[in-house]
C-alpha cells in the first residue's frame, strides 16, 4: 500500500459523512443500485458499522508511522507486532546449493537464486507479518491457516493447494497421514524435493494447478485421490483468486469426503461472499480468520478490509 493509498483510505474511513455522500452518489449513477435494493440502505448505517467493525485497524493505520521502505506486505495486516522478531537458523546446502531456513527443527528450502538472507527474510514474512502457522507475532493473524478449534488432527490426509514453500505442509507433516503438495511453479519443485526428501513416500509433490481439469491442463481434486470415502481430509487453498474455480469443480469431491478446509477468501472483492454461500449451501460449517487484511490486489476498493481465510468443516 502506498502512503497515498493509505492516507485516502484513512482519510475516507474517519469522515463518514464525506464518504457517504460520495457512496450514495455513485449508487445513483450505477446499475448496482436497482440490482441491490438494499444497497442505499446498507450505505446509510455505515458509519456505525465502519467504526465498530474496523476500530483497532483505523486506529493503528492512524497512530503507526509509515516507512516508504517498509515491506509492502506488511501493510497489508493493520495491527500491531506484540512479540519479538526472530532469531533465525540459516544456511546454504553443501550438496544441494539452496539456501534454506530452520523451521522447528526442520530445513525449509529456498530456490537456488535466493540469497540466504532473501530466504530469511521471506520465512520473516511467513511467520511474522502473515503468520500463516500461527505464532502470533502480530495483534491478529487474518491470514492464519488454523485455529484453536480447526487444526489438522493425527491421520489427516493433508492437501496443499498452491504451497509454494511449502511450510505449512512441514509443519504439519508429522501429524498427516499422508501430504499431497500442489505447485505449479517450477521454481519451487527443487526445493519442495529437498525439503520433504526425509518423509519419503508420506509426501507427494505434483507439479501440477488444480481447477476445473480442462484444456488448460488443470487437475481436479477428485481426479488425484486413491483413499476411499472413509478418509479425512484437511485441504489449505491459496491460489491467487482461482479457489472459486477449484471450489465448483471439487463439489462432489467436497461432499463425499470429510474434510476441513483453510480457503483464502480476500484475493477478489466479494470471494467471501461467495465461497461461504458455497460451502454453506454443500453442508459445510463456515468461520472467519481472526481480524481483517487491507490487500492491494487489482487496487483497493470500499469497504477496503477484508477477512483473510473462511475455515470449513463438514465433519460435525
Amino acid at each position: 500500500m502506498t502512503k497515498e493509498t493509505r492516507e485516502r483510505l484513512i482519510h475516507c474511513m474517519t469522515h463518514p459523512g464525506e464518504t457517504i455522500h460520495r457512496l450514495l452518489h455513485l449508487l445513483e449513477r450505477n446499475a448496482f443500485n436497482t440490482q441491490v435494493p438494499n444497497v442505499r440502505d446498507y450505505a446509510l448505517t455505515l458509519p456505525d458499522r465502519l467504526f465498530e467493525r474496523y476500530a483497532a485497524e483505523l486506529s493503528y493505520l492512524a497512530e503507526a508511522p509509515y516507512d516508504e521502505a517498509d515491506n509492502p506486505v506488511r501493510g497489508m495486516f493493520p495491527y500491531p507486532q506484540v512479540t519479538p522478531s526472530l532469531t533465525i537458523e540459516h544456511g546454504r546446502d553443501s550438496v544441494s546449493g539452496l539456501p534454506y531456513v530452520v523451521h522447528r527443527g526442520k530445513r525449509l528450502f529456498f530456490p537456488k537464486h535466493y540469497t540466504e538472507e532473501q530466504a530469511c527474510a521471506a520465512y520473516r514474512e511467513y511467520i511474522e507479518i502473515e503468520g500463516i502457522v500461527g505464532e502470533g507475532h502480530l495483534a491478529k493473524s487474518p491470514h492464519r491457516y488454523q485455529s484453536a478449534g480447526h487444526r489438522v488432527e493425527p491421520g489427516d490426509v493433508v492437501v496443499d493447494v498452491g504451497c509454494s514453500e511449502g511450510l505449512f505442509a512441514l509443519d504439519m507433516v508429522e501429524n498427516a497421514k499422508h501430504c499431497y503438495l500442489f505447485e505449479s511453479e517450477k521454481v519451487w519443485l527443487r526445493p519442495l524435493w529437498e525439503t520433504f526428501k526425509p518423509y519419503g513416500e508420506k509426501v507427494t509433490i505434483i507439479n501440477r494447478f488444480v481447477g476445473d481439469g480442462g484444456s488448460d491442463g488443470s487437475v481436479r481434486l477428485s481426479d488425484t485421490f486413491a483413499e476411499g470415502t472413509g478418509a479425512a481430509y484437511f485441504i489449505k487453498m491459496d491460489i491467487e483468486g482461482n479457489e472459486r474455480t477449484v471450489l465448483e469443480a471439487s463439489r462432489d469431491f467436497l461432499t463425499a469426503h470429510r474434510v476441513r478446509m483453510s480457503c483464502c477468501v480476500y484475493h477478489r472483492q466479494d470471494d467471501e461472499a461467495f465461497i461461504t454461500a458455497f460451502l454453506k449451501a454443500n453442508g459445510f460449517s463456515v468461520s472467519l480468520s481472526d481480524g481483517y487484511m487491507l490487500p492491494a490486489i487489482n487496487g483497493i476498493h470500499f469497504p477496503f478490509f477484508r477477512h483473510g481465510v473462511a475455515y470449513a468443516s463438514n465433519r460435525g
